[in-house]
């Protein structure tokens, strides 16, 4: 902390602990749709969970999670038996 105010341009600086911190992450999920009805599942489920479908295929729903790393994890569990093609966050 002391190097920092030797910076000409630093006028205060805050120490925050981790638990003070809000930590969010962003996750893509691709999700294998063959049905109509799955589709729609995966959809309801993505509402449910405050996702967005940011890429619609024939065989497969690309979703976008934002939030906590718990919430991903949910999500990620809730559509894992419609076969995940790809997760990245």
């Amino acid at each position: 902390t002391k190097q920092l105010y030797k910076i000409i341009e630093m006028i205060k600086v805050f120490e925050m602990t981790d638990d003070q911190l809000i930590f969010k992450e962003i996750a893509f999920i691709k999700v294998t749709a063959k049905t109509p009805q799955q589709r729609k599942d995966i959809e309801q489920t993505a509402s449910l969970f405050g996702a967005t479908i940011v890429h619609v295929a024939y065989d497969y729903v690309v979703l976008e999670k934002t939030g906590s790393e718990i919430e991903t994890q949910s999500l990620y569990l809730q559509l894992k038996p419609y076969g995940i093609k790809e997760f990245v966050k």
